[in-house]
């Protein structure tokens, strides 16, 4: 996983190509599709030039399952802005967890897949990684991911009647599944309203772009950030 995990991998060898052949190959991306207009079902245009695509994981009963339980087990942070809801901290990805390293292998292949949408190889790292579960009542205020260039949430459990997630802009909702994945910008404005349901769970990344930027982009980005920490800090609620 050293393409997009900047570490040494988790497992043997061994255990890493016995994980890589239980996935199909994700869906790729034609490299004359349009994907701001929509070229698949799962891809959807939120604002202007900011777009969001969908996955479904191959198998995800199985996984899932797993992964909830982890989940559920990971000890929580005391605090977190925009988060009314309990979160692990966020690098569980240097754990030696055999389905948390099962499924990034998978997101690795999306990514690796279509640097046409995500950007070059080589050039994109995996920065955080972290679980959040709900309970009836939890919520996520607006926020965004910045200084990230991508952020990603898998659905890990979804009970009949989860809060969707909704991007704070233009309002678009989309309804959540187990085994569902998304992968968005990460300036991009999204919440959670609160939930109505126990058992919500999440699995949830951040991707750093290496790609240098010039001074004046790095200034914008700076201040987008700074902006989004003085909003979470005026909304922020304890947990």
């Amino acid at each position: 996983m050293k393409d997009l995990y900047n570490g040494e991998p988790q497992l043997s060898d061994e255990e890493v190509e016995a994980l890589r052949e239980k996935y199909k190959n994700p869906p790729i991306l034609e490299e004359d599709s349009d994907f701001l207009k929509g070229m698949e079902p799962n891809a959807f245009e939120v604002t202007e030039k900011l777009a969001v695509v969908e996955y479904l994981h191959p198998d995800p009963d199985d996984l899932c399952g797993v992964l909830y339980e982890y989940i559920k087990d990971l000890p929580k942070i005391g605090y977190e802005p925009s988060v009314n809801a309990s979160m692990s901290e966020r690098r569980i990805h240097e754990q030696q967890n055999p389905a948390l390293m099962d499924f990034l292998l998978w997101l690795q292949k999306i990514i690796t897949n279509n640097t046409q949408v995500f950007g070059k190889e080589g050039c994109l790292r995996l920065e955080e990684v972290w679980g959040t579960t709900f309970k009836k009542g939890d919520n996520i205020v607006p926020h965004n991911h910045m200084p990230f260039a991508w952020t990603w949430i898998f659905y890990v459990n979804a009970p009949v009647g989860s809060s969707p997630l909704v991007f704070s802009d233009s309002k678009h909702t989309v309804e959540v599944a187990k085994g569902k994945l998304l992968i968005f910008e990460a300036r991009l404005q999204h919440e959670v309203p609160p939930c109505t349901v126990d058992g919500r769970c999440i699995l949830s990344g951040n991707i750093a772009d290496l790609t240098p930027v010039s001074a004046e982009n790095a200034q914008e980005l700076q201040q987008l950030w700074e902006d989004q920490q003085k909003f979470e800090k005026k909304n922020a609620k304890r947990i």
